[in-house]
């Protein structure tokens, strides 16, 4: 059995959801009547997921742009394409912990791997 550690801002979100659930089920609320309004509430499921996946990809794009830094500074030859190889492979690891405990696709990831891909790209270039 896979144990998951879920931090406070998890918790009082999946406490809110019971919440709406729970009042949707026993409390006689309708079920919201614009497809707009169904969206803003899926929208507000996932956002802790995309949140923190942003939070993470951030992190890890300022630590990966003061390692080139230093690299760069150094004077050392920077083998781009292992470079960008290790940036791949440590988002995807970022992606599947943050997947792992989402009930719902994170969907902005792809989205924010190019974009930090082609960052570097661009930073590489500049050697």
């Amino acid at each position: 059995m896979k144990k998951f550690v879920i931090t406070e801002d998890e918790k009082n979100h999946i406490s809110k959801m019971y919440g709406l659930i729970n009042e949707q089920f026993y409390g006689g609320i309708k079920e919201p009547e614009s497809k707009s309004t169904k969206q803003d509430l899926n929208r507000e499921y996932n956002k802790s997921g995309d949140d923190e996946l942003n939070s993470r990809m951030e992190s890890y794009k300022n630590k990966m742009d003061n390692f080139l830094n230093k690299l760069k500074s150094s004077g050392d030859e920077i083998d781009a394409a292992r470079f960008l190889k290790q940036v791949r492979n440590q988002t995807d690891e970022i992606y599947r912990e943050l997947d792992e405990k989402s009930e719902k696709p994170l969907t902005s990831f792809a989205q924010l791997q190019l974009q930090l891909l082609k960052h570097f790209r661009d930073k590489l270039k500049e050697q």
